[in-house]
């Protein structure tokens, strides 16, 4: 009698583990090559909060001493990619960016705190806002830093790690002390072919400005004060146009892409909606942003510049 054999079925793909690093507001990347970013939080006093960690759950971003240093953190285990234009690199077209010839220095009062990051897989950007051509005024020389033409600024950059052991990954300071740790892989959250984890980052106000002309004035002396500590005699003289449509990233709520003086009206609408058991979908696709676009300068260190 003929015999029948077991074909082999479809190959399965192991899921990826995915940390999506997700940073709010008023910090500036600096690209600084094969070491990856570094990434600096500017302190504009009580005017921001500064909070880390899980979404809802966040800790607070120590305040600096006087005479003190920074808060100095480094994103650990996770993997470093190599520059791959257009994705992992800092969008001069969605942000505006300079060259610069070396890092700023953490003397600068201004900074918060800096984080020291491996170049990630792929840079994502929400709450974005278009850019007039004529935005930036200053020299010559320094309008020539400028990478591109800029056509919007980004008031979210999103870093998106891969991993290998979760047990592993963590945020850690300089003097050795955990600061974060990535949840353990039964509490990573199953996406299609992935296992996602999320760490965020706020440096903006927890809420809304009374009005457009504050929230505007606001906006122009936060993105200045990035200028001033990059080194660069530009400045922006012209808001971003109103928020872009913010398209959800897979395995982000909206609320996690949406500003902080927004995510309330995302968390009691979560609310209401688990404790009534309608489980109709979020109002809104994306995030919602609220008001103007907050958000720095960014830079690419080229050495002898």
């Amino acid at each position: 009698m003929p015999t029948t054999q077991n074909k082999p079925g479809p190959s399965v793909k192991t899921p990826e583990n995915i940390l999506y690093l997700v940073m709010h507001g008023l910090i500036s990347l600096v690209d600084v090559g094969a070491e990856g970013f570094i990434a600096y939080l500017w302190d504009m006093r009580d005017e921001h909060v500064y909070l880390y960690g899980e979404w809802l759950v966040e800790e607070g971003v120590p305040e600096r001493g006087k005479g003190q240093r920074p808060l100095v953190a480094s994103l650990l285990n996770v993997d470093s990619s190599l520059l791959n234009p257009g994705d992992n690199n800092i969008d001069p077209r969605i942000n505006v960016v300079v060259t610069v010839s070396q890092a700023p220095q953490l003397t600068n009062p201004d900074v918060r705190a800096v984080l020291n990051l491996p170049r990630p897989r792929k840079i994502h950007y929400c709450i974005s806002g278009d850019l007039a051509n004529d935005s930036l005024a200053g020299p010559a020389n320094s309008i020539g830093s400028v990478i591109g033409k800029p056509a919007q600024l980004s008031g979210i950059r999103i870093f998106e790690y891969t991993f290998s052991d979760p047990d592993k990954v963590t945020l850690t300071s300089d003097d050795g002390i955990v600061l974060w740790n990535c949840p353990e892989s039964r509490l990573l959250v199953p996406v299609d072919n992935r296992n996602i984890a999320v760490l965020h980052f706020y440096d903006e106000p927890a809420e809304s400005f009374p009005d457009e002309d504050t929230a505007q004035k606001h906006n122009q002396e936060e993105f200045n004060l990035s200028f001033k500590f990059l080194g660069v005699q530009l400045e922006l003289v012209k808001q971003p146009g109103p928020i872009l449509p913010v398209p959800l990233i897979p395995g982000l709520l909206p609320g996690e892409v949406d500003s902080l003086d927004q995510r309330e009206i995302f968390a009691l609408e979560a609310m209401f909606r688990a404790r009534t058991g309608n489980n109709a979908p979020a109002s809104k696709k994306g995030g919602n942003g609220g008001g103007q676009v907050c958000s720095p300068a960014h830079a690419v260190v080229v050495p002898g510049k």
